[in-house]
């Protein structure tokens, strides 16, 4: 999983770059928001506040997912996809 900075203004890039570095493994994010003020963001890490930030999150899992093509932030879009 990858969370970024929303006003970093570089989410494509650290995300194309992640993917290369990962060997093309699967992956799925965010960016930090703050209700559309594109003042502040902020990413929590173990109870510590990250700005200028980027998270990214590793894990392994037999569940098999599928890929989410919906973005969020439309109204009625939950944007989830869970594993069947």
């Amino acid at each position: 999983m990858l969370l970024v900075d929303g006003l970093c203004r570089r989410e494509e890039e650290i995300a194309a770059s992640t993917y290369a570095a990962l060997d093309e493994v699967p992956i799925s994010g965010a960016s930090a928001g703050d209700n559309l003020n594109f003042d502040t963001t902020q990413i929590f890490l173990n109870g510590r506040v990250l700005e200028d930030s980027a998270l990214i999150v590793l894990g392994a899992s037999s569940i098999r997912s599928k890929r989410n093509r919906r973005p969020s932030n439309i109204p009625g879009s939950s944007g989830r996809t869970w594993p069947r």
